[in-house]
């Protein structure tokens, strides 16, 4: 049993206040993390409709990693990008001709590949499927067309998805 662990029971025994003294400490030692750490690739051309996703998932308490909100000025954008990836719980990818064919979106795809990441594709506008990169294309999608798709579903089925393990 981890020492700060046997230091709370014994300290409950104290008083209230040794008690709060403990729970600080544990604290410190326990990662409690309530939201899902979400990366988050997609084509510029898709920038509108990227941020509705951001904040629908926001809404539902779950924190995306998307690069305009979340690479510091200054710092190496690239390096920034693959550190997202390899601290993000899932990596979502916005499907649209424009991601398809992305040099960065494919390099992003690569990088939550070989890091082991979760991949849940989005499809935002119908594509050929011969041009998306193949672990996109062996996996189950989730439709959010405009016009086509009801949003609102999408948005629960990919906070369903996430938070269930497989």
């Amino acid at each position: 049993m981890p020492p700060y662990i046997g230091e709370f029971y014994k300290k409950c025994f104290l008083g209230l206040e040794a008690e709060w003294l403990v729970l600080i400490r544990l604290e410190k030692h326990t990662r409690i993390n309530f939201m899902s750490h979400i990366f988050i690739s997609y084509s510029r051309k898709d920038i509108n409709f990227a941020q509705k996703i951001v904040t629908a998932l926001a809404a539902n308490n779950l924190d995306t990693w998307i690069d305009w909100k979340s690479i510091p000025k200054g710092e190496d954008w690239k390096q920034e990008i693959y550190r997202g990836i390899e601290e993000a719980d899932a990596f979502l990818l916005l499907i649209s001709p424009d991601s398809v064919k992305s040099e960065m979106c494919n390099t992003e795809i690569d990088h939550a590949v070989k890091n082991g990441k979760r991949i849940l594709p989005i499809v935002l506008r119908n594509t050929d499927r011969q041009i998306i990169h193949f672990e996109i294309n062996k996996r189950n999608w989730i439709f959010c067309r405009d016009g086509q798709d009801d949003f609102h579903q999408a948005i629960e089925e990919t906070q369903k998805t996430i938070h269930t393990d497989y």
